[in-house]
């Protein structure tokens, strides 16, 4: 069985928050949230054309609206 590597990494006070904000927006632990953009960071080549580059800030500002309105529910 293969164990996944643990890590202790230090994060800007506000990225935490920001982490924590999309994780609970995408229904997802912080660990899953970090390992999911990571894994996104990856799948896509670094020479985009631009409307893939479109499409990805769509996505990321997709990400960013759903975070943001679980945070006012928060509130």
């Amino acid at each position: 069985m293969t164990e996944d590597a643990q890590l202790k990494i230090r994060l800007p006070r506000d990225l935490k928050e920001r982490i924590e904000a999309a994780a609970v927006a995408a229904n997802r632990s912080w660990n899953g949230e970090i390992v999911s953009r990571l894994e996104k960071s990856f799948l896509s080549p670094p020479d985009k054309t631009l409307e893939e580059r479109l499409i990805s800030l769509e996505e990321e500002f997709a990400d960013f609206k759903l975070m943001v309105e679980a945070t006012y529910r928060r509130m």
